[in-house]
């Protein structure tokens, strides 16, 4: 019989996210990521709209249930930026800064084995956190509209969660990019706090002559933000004008520009991080 085993560079990737998995799970940051998961669904969902309507007297709870869960949208789609900032801001920087025993541990192997180990590890772990917030964002619609409304909403849910994922791999992989490239934490938390949210939004639509809607698709908040809030936007209770439509500088719809941007920052950096890392073990 003969015995197969793995390529050492996929056992050693496998060492390196079993490591990552065990320093995540036990250590702080996943704990914040979970907290903050259940914590700001459960404020923006339950909490904040009882105080609304013990102000207002009942009158603050919105007609559909799109409309409560596309209220809260915006906010939600800024708060995934956080979870792979708490992650991976200093994942690759923070084991040759500090010379901790990872190196060691699983050599002789590639940084670039080091980094998809790493990246694995995050991947699974902002997967994880988003289900939970939006599961507590599904649940928080019980406490107001009946059962059978929530329940007609999963759909619309379920593909706000598919682009929250996508979201946050791409966000994930440009935080590896910046850490690769700067070598330090904080400056890596610096770049992705001005660029989301100092940055981006001076970034915005631009009407051009023919009324024609130019999309800035590199505007990556805002395209994710938008792309959530057209999920639970009803034509039929809100006015046209809330509801986003991608379309390009001919005035067609552009969905394809929306999944290209989304492939190029989720793909590209992983190519380039593989070939720099290696290239800085050369120096």
């Amino acid at each position: 019989m003969i015995k197969t085993e793995l390529p050492p560079s996929l056992r050693q990737m496998g060492t390196v996210f079993k490591y990552e998995m065990k320093k995540f799970l036990e250590g702080k940051r996943f704990k914040l990521s979970l907290t903050l998961s259940i914590i700001i669904p459960t404020l923006l969902y339950i909490f904040f709209p009882i105080i609304m309507n013990l102000i207002f007297q009942g009158n603050i709870i919105f007609n559909s249930i799109k409309i409560y869960y596309l209220s809260n949208i915006p906010i939600m789609s800024y708060t995934i930026i956080l979870f792979p900032i708490i992650f991976s801001a200093d994942s690759l920087s923070f084991e040759y800064q500090k010379k901790t025993g990872l190196l060691l541990f699983v050599q002789p192997v590639y940084k670039r084995v080091i980094f998809l180990g790493k990246y694995l590890s995050s991947l699974i772990l902002n997967f994880f956190v988003i289900l939970i917030c939006f599961i507590f964002m599904f649940f928080s619609g019980f406490f107001f509209y009946p059962y059978i409304e929530v329940l007609n909403v999963v759909p619309s849910l379920m593909l706000a969660l598919m682009t929250g994922i996508l979201t946050s791999i791409a966000y994930l992989s440009i935080i590896f990019l910046f850490n690769s490239l700067t070598n330090r934490g904080i400056y890596t938390v610096a770049i992705m706090v001005f660029l989301c949210y100092v940055l981006s939004p001076f970034f915005m639509p631009v009407l051009l002559p023919g009324n024609k809607l130019f999309i800035p698709f590199f505007n990556l908040p805002y395209i994710s933000m938008q792309l959530m809030m057209t999920i639970f936007t009803d034509l039929s209770t809100i006015n046209t004008e809330i509801a986003f439509e991608f379309t390009d500088v001919f005035g067609g719809f552009s969905y394809h520009l929306m999944v290209l941007t989304y492939i190029l920052y989720c793909i590209i950096p992983i190519i380039f991080i593989s070939f720099w890392e290696e290239h800085k073990k050369m120096n």
